[in-house]
């Protein structure tokens, strides 16, 4: 009674760790924050912790409505986000990063994402890299090479048949000059056999000379 006692304890140490966490904090935020494709973290319940400028941007969702709440509260249930979750606690469970294609949901416009998660210490980050116009090159690249392999295989066709009218007329040829050479020699014969006839057909002539030689022609 009379006395009171003061416990002094020396915080600096702790002071300069919260506020190196602070200015880490606030580097991490800027670094995320310059990312310019939607990255977002969530901890091991599915609820948010982070959320960037880019994610803002294109889901149209601010930040402080998303920071705190579960991932089915921010998106509705439906067959992409449900997929996504799946795969989350995979990533989670698994310890290993995982990429996937697919819609970034709440995303307006027909975007297509290639998404990669990533373990944290107590949840994942997701990275979405808007692959849209890669994707219609790709279509197009496609569509494209389905048309060549189209047309090789038409001027293979073209080719093939080409080479069969040229095999079918060296064959021509060759049976041809195997026949005109039989035709040649039966065609001197058919000449020499209607000269004869042609002797044949004249009438015969008998001359007696005055030695009673006989002479025909």
């Amino acid at each position: 009674k009379g006395y009171f006692a003061m416990l002094v304890k020396d915080i600096t140490h702790r002071k300069k760790m919260e506020q190196a966490l602070r200015q880490s904090e606030k580097q991490y935020k800027i670094l995320a924050n310059s990312i310019t494709d939607p990255f977002f973290a969530l901890d091991s319940c599915l609820k948010f912790i982070y959320w960037n400028m880019a994610s803002e941007e294109f889901t149209g969702i601010n930040a402080e409505n998303t920071v705190g709440k579960h991932f089915f509260e921010v998106f509705e249930k439906n067959k992409t986000t449900r997929k996504a979750a799946r795969i989350y606690l995979k990533v989670m469970k698994t310890r290993k990063s995982q990429t996937f294609v697919d819609k970034l949901p709440k995303c307006s416009g027909n975007k297509i994402f290639e998404i990669q998660v990533y373990p944290t210490g107590n949840g994942i980050s997701v990275f979405a890299k808007d692959i849209t116009e890669r994707k219609k090159l790709q279509g197009s690249l496609e569509q494209y090479t389905k048309r060549l392999e189209e047309l090789v295989k038409i001027r293979t066709e073209k080719l093939k048949s080409a080479e069969r009218l040229a095999a079918i007329g060296e064959t021509a040829g060759m049976i041809g000059h195997d026949i005109r050479n039989p035709l040649q020699s039966i065609i001197g014969e058919l000449y020499l056999a209607k000269d004869e006839l042609n002797n044949l057909s004249k009438p015969l002539s008998i001359s007696f000379s005055p030695a009673k030689t006989i002479s025909i022609s």
